[in-house]
């Protein structure tokens, strides 16, 4: 039982460490980019920067709120254990297992949401910086002008 116990607290620190790090890295990219987005005018590519900017925020809140989540799935899992150690009268194993696993699995479901929103508001911004120093190469690029000729490559 105290390896898997281990086990458990392993893999939440393991958890816990990787939504730091995109934590970080989402704040530095905020940072980096609002100071490129400082001395670009607000046209065409530049918009780029600020969509990146704003998924990066949301990133950044995300990964907030799947730290947010677990504090609440430990003070959860404290009550489980207080619960454990005090038998009430008419306690049944199986049903209390039952409202365990009830009361934990939305808990770890929204972690899960958050940590995903997380990681793909990171890569989502870093494909909008991307793109933008495609159309900074290359100033003729615009995707308008793409979808419009599109029908014509159909034919």
């Amino acid at each position: 039982m105290s390896e898997q116990i281990e086990l458990h607290k392993l893999h939440f620190a393991t958890r816990e460490k990787l939504i730091y790090f995109l934590l970080a890295s989402a704040g530095a990219a905020i940072g980096f980019a609002i100071t490129l987005r400082d001395s670009l005018p607000l046209e065409w590519p530049s918009i780029l920067v600020i969509l990146a900017i704003g998924v990066w925020a949301v990133s950044f809140w995300a990964g907030i709120r799947a730290i947010m989540n677990i504090n609440h799935f430990v003070y959860a899992n404290a009550g489980y254990l207080k619960a454990q150690n005090e038998v009430p009268v008419g306690y049944h194993p199986a049903l209390f297992e039952i409202a365990t696993e009830a009361s934990f699995d939305p808990i770890q479901k929204r972690i899960s949401r958050w940590q995903k929103l997380q990681l793909y508001g990171l890569v989502l911004g870093a494909l909008f910086l991307m793109i933008w120093r495609v159309a900074l190469a290359y100033p003729d690029f615009f995707p308008a002008k793409l979808l419009i000729q599109f029908p014509a490559f159909m034919q």
